[in-house]
C-alpha cells in the first residue's frame, strides 16, 4: 500500500495541477471553437434568407 509521501513525486491527474480559473478558460476556449463557426453559419443563413 502506498502512502501519500510515496506518491508525492507522481504527476497529478489531468487538470489537477491547474487552478480553477485556468480550467474554466480552457473550457471556454473549447466552446468557442465549436460555437463560433456555428454562429457564423447561422448568421450567413439569416442574411441569405433575408436577401431572397
Amino acid at each position: 500500500m502506498e502512502t501519500i509521501t510515496d506518491r508525492a513525486g507522481e504527476r497529478p491527474a489531468h487538470g489537477a495541477d491547474r487552478g480553477p480559473a485556468q480550467q474554466e478558460s480552457e473550457s471556454f476556449r473549447k466552446a468557442q471553437l465549436i460555437l463560433l463557426p456555428v454562429a457564423f453559419a447561422l448568421l450567413i443563413a439569416v442574411f441569405v434568407h433575408l436577401r431572397s
